[in-house]
């Protein structure tokens, strides 16, 4: 048995958990934070509702990346411990994991390619009162719309969590 090998079960353990927690705390702002600002949103206070918003973003954002890091890094070195295991589906566990170590980490550029742009910046301005923030109800818009995509970043990496799921249990006789 090579001496990796016996780090495997400890890597399926804590990549799995990961994503799944990972998974979790990202859908935690869409489900229940963001409901939160909404409750007393109206354009009389949009600046304050921007405020509120990137606060919640801000611990997002120094919280999740280790979590995503840890997550890739498992499922990276399971894709490389798994080669050759053949599974019982049709894909290989390696695949799996190898497909799970890429999406894991996919929400970095998600959230900088097509949240920054559409969702980020302009909240960000309105909460910092630039002269060029959009208007208040577009601000109110433009926090249900980063809701959306923030399920969408809970979707990235709640599928790499189910991918290494399958690849468990692809191993169990």
């Amino acid at each position: 048995m090579c001496t990796l090998q016996k780090f495997v079960p400890a890597a399926a353990i804590i990549g799995l958990s990961s994503a799944s927690f990972l998974t979790a705390y990202i859908t935690s702002f869409t489900v229940l934070a963001i409901p939160v600002v909404e409750t007393g949103a109206s354009k009389d206070n949009a600046k304050f509702a921007a405020k509120q918003w990137q606060k919640a973003f801000d611990l997002g954002k120094s919280f999740a990346p280790p979590f995503a890091i840890t997550c890739a890094a498992c499922f990276g070195f399971l894709a490389v411990q798994t080669r050759g295991i053949v599974g019982r589906y049709p894909v290989s566990p390696s695949v799996l994991y190898a497909t799970a170590a890429v999406l894991a980490p996919s929400i970095v550029p998600f959230t900088i390619a097509v949240m920054g742009p559409t969702t980020l910046d302009p909240l960000v301005a309105k909460a910092d009162g630039s002269p060029n923030a959009p208007g208040d109800q577009e601000t109110l818009d433009l926090i249900k719309k980063w809701s959306g995509q923030n399920a969408v970043r809970a979707g990235l990496i709640g599928s790499a969590a189910v991918m290494s799921a399958f690849a468990i249990l692809a191993q169990v006789a």
